[in-house]
């Protein structure tokens, strides 16, 4: 399992906490990370409603769990949007969707018309779990607690671009994709590279964006990774 990737190295573009573990997963399937932060965690000052007067509070992602800290959500019906999600949260999770996206939970959460939902989220979040909820008759706040900004520091990939010593990116948000572009300066070496995307929504971000080979990672990003 130790030269699965045979040295190749890979941009990590998320933000640096997470970079770093990701990093480490990376070097174990022998693969060399370029730890390039796209995004930053930066919390938005706002009034978060009691959680008890919903009937479900869902977490979208690992730093809206993050974000609520502090925040008492006891007695309150919890759905995560993955296994992920759910490993970081300190409460017991009622339900994980069976694909972890914001259609199949908007699908598949079993609410009653009329139920109040919560969704705290990010500034930059879609309304596809909103709205999908709403069309099943529940009454949901969308409510943004944090932002991601473009990220800083890192490895020094625009040299390594290039000297055409990138061979794989990885993308976990449209965000990541955008400001990755941009950190960059749409540098012309990157496009041709594969692009490793969480989820399809990412991997059409990076196809409008003009990525040429782009991979869609619906579990394991890892797994999609060490088949390049």
């Amino acid at each position: 399992m130790s030269v699965v990737m045979n040295g190749k190295r890979v941009v990590i573009t998320r933000e640096m906490e997470q970079a770093q573990q990701f990093a480490e997963v990376i070097r174990q399937v022998g693969g060399e990370p370029l730890i390039y932060p796209c995004i930053a965690y930066a919390p938005l000052t706002v009034e978060i409603p009691t959680p008890q007067n919903y009937d479900w509070l869902i977490f979208t992602s690992r730093n809206t769990v993050r974000a609520m800290q502090g925040i008492d959500y006891s007695g309150v019906k919890i759905a995560a949007i993955g296994k992920k999600t759910a490993a970081v949260l300190s409460h017991p999770v009622d339900f994980i969707p069976s694909s972890p996206n914001a259609a199949s939970l908007a699908t598949e959460l079993p609410i009653c018309p009329g139920e109040r939902v919560l969704i705290p989220c990010s500034a930059l979040a879609a309304q596809t779990l909103a709205n999908g909820l709403t069309m099943r008759g529940a009454v949901v706040n969308q409510l943004a607690i944090y932002t991601m900004t473009i990220g800083t520091g890192g490895d020094d990939v625009p040299r390594m671009l290039d000297q055409n010593q990138v061979d794989i990116l990885t993308f976990t948000s449209p965000s990541t994709v955008r400001n990755f572009l941009k950190r960059v300066n749409d540098h012309p070496n990157a496009y041709h590279l594969p692009a490793v995307c969480i989820g399809d929504t990412t991997a059409q971000a990076a196809i409008m964006n003009g990525f040429k080979h782009v991979y869609s990672a619906r579990g394991s990003m890892i797994e999609v990774l060490c088949l390049i």
